[in-house]
């Protein structure tokens, strides 16, 4: 019996060469190292085909002790044609691998994704291996598609067990009651050096510059709260859309002074250092978006790992998580509110820590119950 995940996987010695997508990376290397501190073996089955200039080749690597990776051929990625291609060439290169090496007796954990979703599903069907599928969005929500969303409802139903990443997709998606799990994000505790105190409170906003992300609203924020607050932005976008963020910040200047920072992309010790110098943490995404009630932002386990206190818009997927008592939620959409609700927020780190670790703890101790069976 074998274990096998098949995702868009990336390690660090190939960024830059093949695709690694943001957003999903930090959750699939935390799926990792819990199976490998579960003294699991896994396979990873890498979808991610070359974004560079160059022919990527197929290769199996060795990560550690209990976890292996393959990758697949692909065409250069620096071209909208090629790129396309690709899309075609590792689909017909997973389809093979998994065809020729999953058996009955094996589980493949499969990262949501519509690219490979028919061909998951139709190998499940020839194959019959166990299939857990890691829902962490429906992507039908995200781009207004109910075609799509149909046909993941249908796709969904053929998993025998799943991890959710909110407790509402939980309910949206598991009508049958199938073994599953509630994995908010990545339970990694950032340990901080002590922090002089000071009568200065720093706020930060992290993640896209996106309209309806949250970070114009961040800034608006600023007009309503005292002048010992001081506001990091530390994310991407667009050009169009760092500009008009950058116009916003400066428009305000006259009126709150420099308590803007604008940080631009950090990454790694960079990001960290930055999180770790700063208090209290904003999601103040829209609450109204498509996907607001069936996607957990990835944002507010940053915060938390790091320590810090989170401000954040009342949706459904924090309200009902079991780490919303870490959350000061506000309910209107207005600046004003956001403002109100920072200030009444309490910095409370040990209680930030209990909480985050015993999340870990019990991450471990659920996945293992599901994927110890094929380690036998």
């Amino acid at each position: 019996m074998g274990l096998y995940y098949l995702t868009f996987f990336c390690d660090g010695e190939r960024i830059g060469k093949r695709e690694r997508p943001r957003s999903a990376q930090s959750k699939i290397d935390y799926i990792l190292s819990v199976a490998k501190r579960s003294s699991c073996a896994i396979k990873v089955i890498s979808a991610s085909a070359s974004c560079c200039e160059c022919h990527q080749s197929r290769e199996e690597i060795a990560l550690d002790s209990f976890t292996s990776a393959i990758y697949f051929d692909s065409l250069r990625g620096d071209k909208p044609f090629t790129r396309l291609v690709n899309k075609i060439i590792v689909l017909i290169q997973l389809f093979i691998y998994i065809l020729r090496n999953i058996n009955p007796s094996d589980c493949l954990i499969v990262y949501h994704s519509p690219r490979y979703m028919p061909l998951v599903s139709f190998l499940k069907k020839i194959r019959g291996f166990d299939l857990l599928i890691e829902v962490e969005e429906i992507y039908g929500d995200v781009l207004g598609s109910e075609k799509l969303e149909k046909k993941e409802f249908e796709y969904f139903q053929r998993a025998d067990s799943y991890i959710f990443s909110t407790e509402l997709l939980e309910q949206l998606v598991n009508t049958e009651k199938k073994p599953s799990i509630i994995d908010y994000g990545v339970y990694e505790i950032c340990m901080r050096p002590h922090k002089k105190n000071n009568r200065s409170i720093h706020l930060v906003y992290s993640g896209i510059f996106a309209a309806g992300k949250g970070a114009s609203r961040a800034v608006e924020t600023m007009k309503f709260l005292p002048s010992n607050y001081i506001l990091h932005l530390a994310g991407y976008g667009s050009e169009e859309e760092t500009a008009s963020l950058k116009g916003e910040i400066e428009a305000l200047s006259p009126e709150i002074g420099d308590r803007i920072a604008f940080e631009g992309m950090l990454i790694g010790e960079d990001f960290d250092r930055l999180l770790l110098s700063c208090d209290i943490g904003l999601c103040t995404q829209d609450r109204n978006a498509s996907y607001a009630l069936t996607s957990f932002p990835s944002k507010v386990l940053n915060y938390l790992n790091h320590g810090l206190s989170v401000v954040a818009v009342n949706i459904g997927p924090l309200s009902h998580a079991a780490i919303a008592n870490c959350i000061q939620f506000y309910e209107g959409d207005d600046p004003e509110s956001v403002a109100h609700a920072i200030k009444k927020t309490k910095i409370d780190r040990d209680h930030i820590t209990r909480v985050v670790s015993s999340l870990d703890k019990e991450f471990v101790k659920d996945l293992s119950r599901i994927i110890g069976e094929y380690q036998k």
